[in-house]
C-alpha cells in the first residue's frame, strides 16, 4: 500500500510530500541533475489537521530510519535530548529527524523565543547539514517559533495545513463511513457543507457519534438523520436528546418560526443552501434554534447583503408572525452589523471611507459607517419580511414541521418545497 493512501483529501499537500520522498528516497536520481532534496520541512496547522499523520506518511514512504523527538523530558534535560537525537540521526544517515509539536519544544513565552532548547534545534540542524540528515518538524503555532529556525537552509519548505473545505471534507466522510453500514443515497454534499472548516478529528468523531446513535437506537445502518445529528453535535455542541419535537409554548414557537424565517429566505436567495435546522433547549434551560449553511465561498456584494438577509430572516419571521419584537435575536443582529461592517469597509459600493495615516477612521467617518451600516440592516430586515410574506404558505409549512419533528435536514426541506409547489400549483389550476 502507498503510504500516502491514508491521507484523504489535501491533493496539492500529498503531491508535495511524495515528490519530497521521492527525492529522499532516490538521491542518486537527482545527484545525477545537480540537485537533492529540501534540508527540512516543517507542517503547520490547527490541532487535528493530520500534520503527524502526514509527516509519518512521507517518513515510511522515504525508507529511511526515523529519530523523532517530542516534548516528553524535564525542561532541565530536555535541550540535551535534542542533541543525542541529532547526533543518532547523523550516525545513522541517511536519516530523519521528527521534530513532533516544535512549538511547544519551549514552555517560555513567546516573547522568548530564542530559548535554550530552540538555540539548540537551530544548532543542530546547522551541524548535520553535512551529513543526510532530513528534519521534518509538526507545529500548531508558528508563531511561537524564533524566525531565525524557519529561514531556509533550515526549513526550506513551511507548508500550512488548513482544516478541510468543503470537497476534503466530503472524501474524509466518505473515508472514515466506507467500513460503516449506512443507508443507501447518502448525501455527503449536505455533510460536507456542514463540515467544512472543521479539523479531520472533529469528522471522525461526528461519524463515530452518528454510529452511537444509530446503536443506541437499534438501526441496522447509519442513516443521513443520524449523520446530521453527528455533525450538530461537533460544529454546534448541540447534544441529540436537546432537541425539543412536538413541544408546546410560546417560547418553543417563536424558536421554531424564528428558525424557519431563516431557512424559508436562505432556500429562497440561495436555493439548496439550507444543510440543517433545529429547535432546542440549552443547559440553562433557555429555548433557541439554529440553522447551518452549506460551506459557500467567497461572496459578491449581492450575495453578502443576501447573507445579511437571511440573519435578519429570524427577526423579520417573529415580527411578521407575532406583531413583536425578538428579544431573542441579538446573536443574529451583531452577525449582520459584523458582516455589514466588513462590507461598507472592504467595499466602494457606498463610497469610500479614507482613513487617518492609513491604519485609522476619523470619528466623523466611523459615525457615518455605522449610520450607513444600520440603514442597509434595515433594508435587509424588510426585505426578508418581504421574502417570508411571499412564501408565507412555505414558511407556515417549515414552522410546522419544525414543531413536530425538532430537527430538520436538507432532506425535509427539499420535501416541504416539492409539496408547497405542488400545493401551489394545484390551487392555481382550480382558479383558472
Amino acid at each position: 500500500m502507498n503510504p500516502f493512501e491514508k491521507i484523504i483529501g489535501y491533493e496539492s499537500v500529498r503531491k508535495e510530500l511524495e515528490k519530497t520522498a521521492d527525492a529522499l528516497k532516490n538521491p542518486q536520481i537527482y545527484a545525477k541533475l545537480g540537485t537533492c532534496a529540501p534540508r527540512g520541512l516543517l507542517l503547520y496547522g490547527k490541532p487535528g489537521v493530520g500534520k503527524t499523520l502526514m509527516a509519518s506518511c512521507l517518513i515510511q514512504a522515504s525508507g529511511r530510519k526515523v529519530f523523532a523527538c517530542r516534548k516528553d523530558k524535564p525542561d532541565r534535560n530536555f535541550a540535551s535530548y535534542i542533541r543525542e537525537v541529532f547526533k543518532q540521526a547523523e550516525y545513522e544517515a541517511p536519516s530523519i529527524v521528527f521534530l513532533d509539536d516544535l512549538d511547544k519544544f519551549s514552555n517560555d513565552d513567546e516573547e522568548r523565543k530564542n530559548t535554550e532548547e530552540y538555540v539548540t534545534v537551530q544548532t543542530c540542524i546547522d551541524i548535520v547539514k553535512t551529513s543526510d540528515v532530513f528534519v521534518i518538524a509538526t507545529a500548531n503555532d508558528i508563531d511561537l517559533l524564533p524566525v531565525s529556525l524557519l529561514r531556509t537552509g533550515r526549513f526550506d519548505r513551511v507548508i500550512h495545513i488548513d482544516v478541510p473545505d468543503k470537497k476534503d471534507a466530503v472524501d474524509i466522510i466518505r473515508h472514515y463511513l466506507r467500513n460503516k453500514p449506512c443507508e443507501a443515497d447518502m448525501d455527503y454534499e449536505n455533510l460536507g457543507g456542514i463540515m467544512a472548516l472543521h479539523s479531520c478529528s472533529d469528522l471522525e468523531t461526528a461519524v463515530n457519534k452518528a454510529g452511537l446513535l444509530a446503536g443506541y437506537e437499534r438501526c441496522d445502518k447509519i442513516s443521513l438523520r443520524h449523520l446530521i445529528l453527528g455533525c450538530i453535535y461537533i460544529s454546534c455542541e448541540i447534544a441529540p436528546e436537546s432537541i425539543i419535537s412536538g413541544a408546546d409554548g410560546k417560547e418553543v414557537e417563536y424558536a421554531a418560526y424564528h428558525e424557519a424565517g431563516h431557512v424559508v429566505v436562505s432556500e429562497i436567495l440561495f436555493p439548496g443552501s439550507v444543510s440543517a435546522s433545529c429547535v432546542f433547549k440549552e443547559d440553562d434551560g433557555y429555548v433557541s434554534g439554529i440553522t447551518k449553511y452549506n460551506f459557500e465561498k467567497m461572496l459578491s456584494v449581492d450575495g453578502v447583503f443576501g447573507k445579511i438577509t437571511r440573519t435578519m430572516a429570524g427577526c423579520a419571521a417573529v415580527k411578521y408572525k407575532f406583531g413583536s419584537v425578538d428579544l431573542g435575536s441579538s446573536r443574529d443582529i451583531n452577525d449582520a452589523r459584523w458582516e455589514m461592517s466588513m462590507l461598507i469597509e472592504h467595499s466602494s459600493a457606498f463610497g469610500e471611507f479614507p482613513r487617518q495615516n492609513n491604519c485609522e477612521y476619523s470619528q466623523n467617518i466611523l459615525s457615518g459607517m455605522e449610520q450607513i451600516a444600520a440603514v442597509k440592516i434595515e433594508e435587509c430586515s424588510k426585505r426578508a419580511e418581504k421574502i417570508i410574506f411571499e412564501n408565507r404558505e412555505l414558511f407556515e409549512a417549515v414552522a410546522k414541521e419544525l414543531l413536530s419533528k425538532g430537527l430538520l435536514i436538507a432532506e425535509d426541506i427539499r420535501r416541504i418545497k416539492r409539496t408547497v409547489l405542488e400545493h401551489e400549483t394545484f390551487l392555481s389550476h382550480r382558479a383558472v
